[in-house]
């Protein structure tokens, strides 16, 4: 399992915040069609001037479901959740079942499309239970936050394709709430390891607020 590296340096010469999150990955489903939302995955606050930070990950991902105080769209904090460890490798899949309180079935392999997991929703929940699905990460302090959500529908079946594609930009964000990705992702930088035998990249943002990317 692939291990990847981001150390960020801020040369602009202004304490900044920032927040790391992921490209959004692909979804498909057996009927319904929901807009699918990134979350923040870490906050790196009041990063000195001239200051590090280094984020270190896996390609390791969760099944994810969560609640939401309200519908899901910028700004709002997903929470209250579970997740399961998943493998896209073994198309590993899980049943969620919606009777209080909720909570994922054992994993089983094989199932879901390639490169993806799966969530098969049960038919035990309405909508209006306020349940989303999604994709999540592990933090340093050993916690999966949600990355990737979007609105569970019963009896219904989502497989997710994810991407080792990150993003850092400046803000002030809690873990696990909703990005704007159309504004934040145009100012930030962008971490691509897909195909690269590179698994470390170096992140700097000039005096200029722009950010340069390099590999090694």
């Amino acid at each position: 399992m692939a291990t990847y590296t981001i150390n960020l340096y801020n040369q602009s010469t202004f304490t900044k915040n920032y927040v790391v999150f992921n490209k959004l990955p692909q979804l498909n489903t057996s009927g319904s069609d929901p807009q699918i939302f990134a979350n923040a995955w870490l906050s790196l606050p009041n990063v000195a001037n001239n200051g590090t930070e280094m984020v270190s990950t896996s390609d390791s991902i969760y099944a994810y479901y969560g609640t939401a105080p309200q519908q899901l769209a910028p700004g709002v904090m997903v929470t209250q959740g579970g997740a399961t460890p998943v493998n896209t490798a073994t198309e590993d899949s899980v049943t969620f079942i919606g009777a209080e309180p909720g909570a994922f079935s054992a994993v089983t392999s094989g199932e879901a499309d390639t490169g993806a997991f799966q969530i098969i929703a049960n038919s035990d929940f309405e909508p209006t239970a306020n349940y989303v699905f999604g994709m999540a990460k592990m933090t340093a302090a050993g916690i999966p936050v949600p990355v990737a959500t979007f609105t569970a529908m019963p009896s219904d079946t989502f497989n997710v394709i994810p991407v080792v594609t990150f993003y850092i930009s400046e803000g002030k964000y809690t873990p696990g709430t909703i990005i704007d990705v159309k504004e934040a992702s145009t100012k930030a930088a962008m971490i691509d390891f897909t195909g690269r035998p590179q698994t470390t990249a170096t992140v700097t943002q000039g005096s200029n607020g722009l950010f340069n990317v390099a590999y090694s």
